[in-house]
């Protein structure tokens, strides 16, 4: 499992910080004009927060 945090508040990477360690692992994903769609070998799963209204004619703006 792995999270990615694509809008400008980043509260889901501040909540990821915060989850206790004791639950199972969930990987952060560090989103950069390089690895944008690029997600490791052996996750299955993916979450992403977009900004509100996020659509493929704006997507790039992000």
């Amino acid at each position: 499992m792995m999270l990615g945090d694509i809008d400008r508040q980043q509260s889901s990477r501040g909540w990821l910080r915060r989850r206790d360690p004791a639950l199972p692992a969930i990987a952060p994903w560090v989103i950069d004009q390089k690895n944008v769609l690029r997600v490791p070998s052996g996750i299955t799963h993916v979450v992403l927060d977009t900004p509100a209204a996020c659509t493929a004619s704006n997507s790039r703006a992000w």
